[in-house]
């Protein structure tokens, strides 16, 4: 029976022992899902992130083969947008009077769009005191002579009235006699009738009465409004200007390159990037001429350009970044798209696979924007693998593998 004991013993300690050895050979051989992250810094100083298969997966990464791409030759220059005079111009007042607006639609707004031939209000004519006094002049006298008009008119009724009634009594009076006496009559009735409306419209011109005395005011050509000089109601003169409209899809950028840039007066073309807009497309335009007016602030050489594209939402004082192209053989390089773009610390970064496991993070130049993306002259290879999907993902995996854990932390 101690025998039996002790092999029972015996053989209960060796299933625990193995037991344990199998723990302890789990432990030594985690998982390869469960490897960690980690970072670290290549000869070129860049940071390389390594990850395994199964944290890609759950990243749900993507790549792209980095397509190669050619820029032209090109200097920069810095401005901003502006209105072009000759899509401009300004409503005036005809004559001097009060402004007033339309009734069937309030007094334009800055940046409402009006269409040509609008009328946008009206003018309430106002007199000079030589014009008023000679309308007041005017007046008295019509009114004299409608006085004057009226006791002939009186008159004249009373003498026909009397003529036909001796005509009618036996003919003490002959027909000719009455017809010349009725004749009078409606002749001082006419003359009455005359200079009382020559009398009704002094009256209503000095008094500015009636909508007939009103100088309509019209838009010559289409366009939005950028400036209001004037509102309903103010007194104004003849020829002041009132609203100032301009077309917002035809603007100008003027722009002043670097000192010592040479621009060579072949140069025709430039991408325009307004301010706040270098993820988007750039605006072509082109050369007008230098500049007529340099800033003495910018020594370079001023240009101006006319956008031949525009955008809603782009405006006269945007400040812009000119990318004059050069005539040449211009850098060959790649496309990065915007769909690899990282902004991390206020810079540009694209990630590019670089091994199996490996991910290296690179700066990306934002001063030269191209349709669908940035080119990259440098730091990025035809053919090569960019992170196009889960970039930002990569990015959080590298700065919480750089973090110091819970445990070293305590």
């Amino acid at each position: 029976m101690t025998g039996f004991t002790t092999l029972t013993l015996t053989l209960v300690l060796s299933l625990l022992l193995s037991a344990c050895s199998f723990h302890d050979r789990d432990n030594d051989n985690p998982s390869p899902a469960a490897k960690p992250a980690s970072v670290m810094r290549n000869a070129q100083g860049e940071s390389v992130l390594t990850l395994d298969a199964g944290l890609q997966a759950r990243a749900g990464l993507q790549t792209t083969p980095a397509a190669a791409a050619h820029r032209a030759g090109e200097i920069l220059a810095y401005g901003q947008l502006e209105e072009d005079p000759a899509a401009s111009f300004v409503v005036r007042a005809p004559v001097a009077g009060t402004l007033a607006a339309n009734p069937a639609h309030t007094w334009p707004e800055i940046g409402a769009h009006i269409e040509a031939g609008t009328s946008v209000g009206a003018i309430q004519p106002r007199f000079s005191p030589s014009e008023r006094l000679g309308l007041t002049s005017q007046l008295a006298a019509a009114r004299a002579d409608l006085d004057a008009a009226t006791a002939a008119e009186t008159v004249a009724e009373a003498a026909y009235q009397r003529a036909r009634t001796l005509n009618e009594d036996n003919k003490n009076v002959s027909d000719q006699v009455v017809q010349e006496a009725e004749s009078r009559s409606k002749s001082a009735q006419a003359r009455v009738a005359s200079l009382r409306q020559t009398a009704a419209l002094l009256e209503s011109a000095l008094h500015h009465q009636g909508a007939a005395s009103l100088e309509p005011l019209t838009t010559a050509r289409a366009g939005d409004v950028v400036e209001i000089l004037a509102a309903p109601g103010e007194s104004v003169e003849a020829g002041v200007p009132l609203l100032r409209l301009t077309r917002l899809d035809m603007l100008l950028a003027r722009v002043d390159s670097l000192p010592g840039d040479s621009v060579p007066s072949s140069v025709r073309e430039a991408n325009i990037v307004p301010a706040g807009s270098e993820n988007l497309p750039p605006l072509r335009a082109t050369r007008l001429a230098v500049a007529p007016s340099a800033d003495p602030h910018a020594p370079g050489t001023p240009l101006l350009f006319r956008l031949t594209t525009t955008r809603f939402g782009i405006r006269p004082g945007v400040s812009v970044t000119a990318h004059v192209l050069l005539p040449g053989a211009g850098t060959a390089g790649v496309l990065i798209p915007f769909d690899a773009i990282v902004r991390y610390q206020g810079r540009t970064w694209a990630y590019v696979q670089t091994g199996a496991d490996q991910f290296t993070r690179r700066e990306v130049s934002t001063g030269a924007p191209v349709t669908g993306g940035y080119f990259a002259g440098s730091g990025f290879q035809p053919g090569g693998k960019l992170v196009v999907r889960g970039a930002q993902a990569l990015l959080s995996e590298e700065f919480r593998s750089v973090l110091p854990s819970e445990d070293e932390g305590n």
